[in-house]
């Protein structure tokens, strides 16, 4: 009747529909996609938007704020919990547990859903008021504002998101990610961004004792990164106030020798038009440089043998020589 989002879950779509509720449609064959159920639970006035995370489907609600279903059984959504809002409920995205709903015209509210049964609200935004849609990547949440524009605020504390970016595109209206770039569209325009830097992920170094003092790093590459940072701390124990910038590198790989044996650790960081990312995770390797005694060739050997005996048939003669000559003179 009036579609107004969809979510993916495995081989079905979940369809936000208006005031009928939410459909559930079988794509695994897309060119005889069916509807499985219409579903249309009671407490339910306005389905405004859906998001899945891991099991749940979480629909926000134009009356009644947001609602929790367990789609373990895709065909037949179980109803968990309902967190009711004080506005109309419309965007929402979910990840690693934390739930970001806006509550229009009202606020954005950051929700903990560890337990989807009973949500608890860890923060009321009041900043950004008239926002319908949100997306989130990595540590930072982009969202539209109709009065306020674009938005990006950094949740490093969830309890205190910091606005680190605003446009004035007054009237922006959905986002869309795609590696590393965010595409806002408004009531006249499609716009694209270059989207603040992730945590790089270093991987792990292979071998982990080096017997030559080669290293080889290797990272997840980032689509949108200028180029890596790569720093090393030389310790007993990892210090990250004893790190230090080693080199960088345009490519997500990078190969380090070293000369003394102790342990070596390493931290990513990559960077672009918005600076530095955050470092990456630690990794770390034991550095043991075996110094071996080369073997003697036999032919040296044979050599170092006849010389001894040279020198020893030269001693004897001469030693005879002198005694010959002591005897001729008595």
């Amino acid at each position: 009747n009036n579609a107004k989002d969809i979510a993916l879950y495995n081989n079905y779509v979940f369809l936000a529909d208006g005031d009928a509720g939410f459909v559930i449609i079988d794509i695994l064959t897309p060119e005889t996609a069916y509807e499985v159920n219409n579903f249309e639970p009671s407490g339910i006035g306005i389905t405004n938007r859906v998001d899945i995370y891991q099991n749940v489907l979480f629909v926000s609600d134009g009356e009644n704020g947001l609602f929790f279903y367990d789609i373990t059984v895709p065909s037949n959504p179980v109803f968990k919990a309902n967190f009711n809002t004080d506005a109309e409920a419309w965007g929402v995205k979910t990840d690693n547990n934390i739930t970001f709903l806006c509550d229009y015209p009202n606020s954005i509210k950051i929700i903990n859903t560890t337990n989807i049964s009973k949500p608890v609200l860890i923060y009321n935004l009041s900043m950004i008021t008239f926002s319908k849609n949100l997306e989130i990547s990595e540590s930072y949440l982009y969202l539209t504002d109709i009065f306020y524009g674009f938005c990006i605020l950094d949740l490093y504390n969830l309890s205190s998101p910091i606005l680190i970016f605003k446009d004035n595109m007054y009237y922006s209206q959905r986002l869309f990610f795609n590696t590393g770039y965010i595409y806002i569209a408004d009531t006249q325009h499609l716009y694209s961004l270059v989207t603040p830097l992730g945590k790089p992920i270093l991987n792990k170094i292979t071998p982990n004792i080096s017997n030559n003092g080669i290293i080889h790093l290797t990272w997840e590459k980032i689509e949108t990164t200028n180029y890596y940072k790569i720093f090393r701390c030389n310790s007993t124990e990892f210090n990250l106030t004893k790190l230090e910038l080693i080199n960088v590198s345009y490519e997500n790989n990078y190969t380090d020798i070293l000369h003394n044996n102790m342990r070596y650790y390493y931290v990513i960081v990559g960077h672009n038009v918005w600076g530095d990312s955050p470092f990456s995770n630690v990794e770390s390797v034991l550095v043991e440089i075996l110094t071996t005694t080369l073997p003697i060739p036999r032919f040296h050997i044979y050599l170092v043998i006849i010389g001894c005996i040279f020198i020893i048939f030269v001693y004897i003669q001469g030693f005879y020589k002198r005694k010959l000559l002591k005897i001729n003179k008595i």
